[in-house]
C-alpha cells in the first residue's frame, strides 16, 4: 500500500505584504502531478491547509480546485484530511456534501456522543489498497486537540495524548491485525523547532507529547505543526512531519520542502522516502556578517538579475539584509534602495545584526537599524509593531495587500 503524507500547507499566507498565490499554485501543481506519477492508495494531510480561520477566497479556490483534479485524475484513492490549529473545523466542514461526492473525508474536529464521551468510531477510516484490495489498513485521523478543551481537571497535554492513544488502542481492537496508520498536528517532544530567527531547539517537556509512546502502537504517523520536515527520535522511524509546503519566514529558508512517500507492507513494515519539492521562489539572507562588509553586501544584491521593464515576476526571491549598526546611516539606505528597486527580488525586511532590546521603545526613540522605511508595506509593519507590540498578523498584512492592488488597479 502507497501512501503520500503532507501537511502544513498554510494556504493564504502572505509574506511581508507580498501576496503568495502564485507559489501556492505552484506548490499544488507539483502536487498533484506528484500524485498522478505516484499513483498512491491514500493522500494524508496533517492539518493547516489554511493559514487562517478566514481564508481569502483565493485560497479556497486553489484548494478546491486541487482535491477537484486529484480526485479526478486518481479514481479511487482516499483524501484524509484533518485539520491543524490554524483552521477553522466550520470552514473546512462546510463543504461536507462536496466531500462526500468526491471522496474526500475530513476530520476537523472531536464530536462527543450523548453521554459526552468522545467519539473515538468516527476517527477511525479504514482503507484498502487499490492493486491488492485484500490488503487493507486502519487510518486514525485525529483532528486539532485545542489545549483549552481538556478534560476536567486532567492536564491538556495528558488529555490530548489520552484521545490520541484511546483512539488508537480503539483501532487496534475494531480492526484487528491491520496496519495502523496515524494522524495528527502537535508538537512532540524531542522535535527540532525554530524561533522564526534561524535558531533551532529541541523542543521538549510542557505542551509536547510522547510521540515516541504512541509509535509502539502505529506503523506509521503522519505529524503535521512543524514545518522543519523531520523524523522524531526513539520512535524507530515511524513518526514524521512532512514539513510545511512553502517557508513562511527567514528563520526557515534552509529548509527542505516536500511530502513523504510511505510504502506500507501487509505485515506492517513501512519504508518511509521523501519526494523533494522545490519551491518557485526563494528566501534568501544578504548579512555583512557573511559577506564581510556593507560592500560584500551590496555585491550581493548586484548579483542578482537586473528587472528590466516588463520581465516576469513569478520567481523573484524574498530577500532580507541583516546590516551591522555602523551600516545604518541614511546614505546606505540611499544606495540599498536604489540598487535592491533595480534587482530581480522582493526586499522584505532591512534589519540590524544588534542584540534586540528587550525593552519596549517609544516609535521616537527606535534605533535607526531597523531601515524598514524602504517599502510602504514594511512601515505598515513597523508601525504595527510599535502599537501592539507585536508582529502584525498576516491575514492583516494580506488585507493591506489587496488594499494597495485595488488602488494600483484603480490608477
Amino acid at each position: 500500500m502507497k501512501i503520500i503524507h503532507t501537511a502544513d500547507w498554510h494556504l493564504g499566507q502572505t509574506l511581508y505584504g507580498f501576496d503568495r498565490t502564485a507559489e501556492y499554485q505552484h506548490f499544488l501543481s507539483w502536487l498533484a502531478e506528484t500524485v498522478r506519477q505516484q499513483r498512491p492508495d491514500a493522500l494524508l494531510i496533517a492539518g493547516d491547509i489554511y493559514d487562517s480561520h478566514h481564508p481569502a477566497p483565493s485560497a479556497q479556490r486553489i484548494f478546491w480546485d486541487f482535491l477537484d483534479q486529484a480526485t479526478l485524475e486518481n479514481p479511487g484513492m482516499r483524501v484524509i484530511i484533518t485539520s491543524g490549529n490554524h483552521d477553522l473545523a466550520e470552514e473546512l466542514d462546510a463543504p461536507a456534501a462536496v466531500y462526500r461526492r468526491i471522496g474526500v473525508q475530513v476530520r476537523s474536529q472531536l464530536s462527543y456522543d450523548a453521554k459526552e464521551n468522545p467519539d473515538l468510531e468516527q476517527l477511525l477510516i479504514p482503507i484498502e489498497c487499490l492493486s491488492a484490495p485484500e490488503e487493507m489498513a486502519v487510518i486514525v485521523a485525529i483532528p486539532y486537540l485545542p489545549a483549552g478543551t481538556d478534560d476536567g481537571e486532567e492536564a491538556a497535554t495528558e488529555w490530548q495524548q489520552r484521545i490520541i492513544s484511546d483512539a488508537i488502542h480503539l483501532a487496534a481492537k475494531r480492526f484487528e491485525g491491520m496496519p495502523i496508520v496515524a494522524m495528527a498536528h502537535f508538537f512532540a517532544d524531542g522535535a527540532i523547532v525554530n524561533d522564526g530567527q534561524g535558531h533551532e531547539v529541541q523542543r521538549t517537556g510542557d505542551n509536547a507529547l510522547d510521540a515516541a509512546a504512541l509509535a509502539t502502537m502505529t506503523n506509521y504517523m503522519a505529524l503535521g505543526h512543524l514545518h522543519k520536515a523531520q523524523q522524531m527520535p526513539r520512535s524507530d522511524g515511524k513518526v514524521w512531519y512532512a514539513g510545511s509546503a512553502l517557508a513562511m519566514n527567514f528563520g526557515e529558508e534552509a529548509y527542505p520542502h516536500g511530502v513523504n512517500l510511505v510504502n506500507l507492507s501487509a505485515d506492517g513494515a513501512i519504508d518511509v522516502s521523501q519526494l523533494e519539492y522545490k519551491p518557485l521562489r526563494q528566501l534568501l539572507t544578504f548579512a555583512e556578517e557573511s559577506a564581510g562588509d556593507i560592500e560584500g553586501v551590496l555585491k550581493q544584491i548586484a548579483s542578482l538579475p537586473k528587472a528590466d521593464k516588463g520581465t516576469p515576476d513569478d520567481d523573484w526571491p524574498y530577500v532580507q539584509l541583516v546590516l551591522s549598526p555602523s551600516d545604518t546611516d541614511a546614505s546606505t539606505a540611499e544606495k540599498i534602495k536604489s540598487l535592491t528597486t533595480s534587482r530581480q527580488m522582493r526586499l522584505c525586511r532591512v534589519t540590524s545584526n544588534a542584540p534586540q532590546q528587550q525593552t519596549g521603545d517609544a516609535p521616537d526613540n527606535k534605533p535607526a537599524t531597523d531601515l524598514q522605511y524602504l517599502q510602504p508595506a514594511l512601515i505598515a509593519r513597523d508601525a504595527y509593531q510599535q502599537a501592539h507590540g507585536k508582529e502584525m498578523p498576516d491575514e492583516v498584512a494580506r488585507l493591506l495587500a489587496e488594499v494597495k492592488r485595488a488602488c494600483i488597479a484603480s490608477h
